[in-house]
């Protein structure tokens, strides 16, 4: 009879086991945040480009330090590529390039939100509570990174 109870147990041990490898293994996959996207006013990272003129455009990329190099001109030159496209053209000449490890500025603005009094509900109906004025300070600061600038000039034919 011990041996029954023992056997369930062991399975539903290795069960649970697998079912942990199997979900932190999947949680372990997916980014935090992702990589490519254009640059926020909350996050310098990412993606931003200028029109210089008709034809040539200035594409920058940049990412946080512990990204290769290579990855991060890959990222610029794939948004090259999405602003050929996105004017009809085929691609683009690479006119120069310019990747480098350098600081970026991190600016987070201070967030008030104007209230100075709390409502809250109550058996005898509504009670305003005076406050502070809620905030959350905002700040700046410099943090390393990985950045890569293009010059392209978009052409008709490849």
């Amino acid at each position: 009879m011990q041996r029954l109870l023992q056997v369930p147990t062991l399975t539903f041990r290795l069960a649970l086991l697998l079912a942990s490898v199997l979900f932190l293994s999947a949680c372990a996959s997916q980014p935090e945040k992702p990589e490519y996207a254009p640059v926020s006013d909350f996050n310098p990272f990412g993606y931003q480009e200028e029109q210089l003129d008709e034809r040539l455009w200035a594409v920058r990329f940049v990412a946080r330090p512990d990204m290769p190099m290579g990855d991060v001109e890959n990222y610029a030159l794939r948004r090259a590529s999405e602003i050929a496209v996105a004017n009809g053209k085929p691609g683009f000449d690479l006119q120069t390039r310019d990747c480098a490890e350098v600081e970026v500025t991190l600016s987070v603005p201070d967030y008030h939100s104007g209230t100075k009094e709390v409502t809250l509900q109550s058996g005898v109906g509504p009670v305003s509570i005076p406050t502070q004025d809620p905030a959350f300070p905002g700040y700046t600061r410099e943090v390393p990174a990985k950045r890569c600038l293009l010059k392209v000039e978009l052409v008709d034919q490849l």
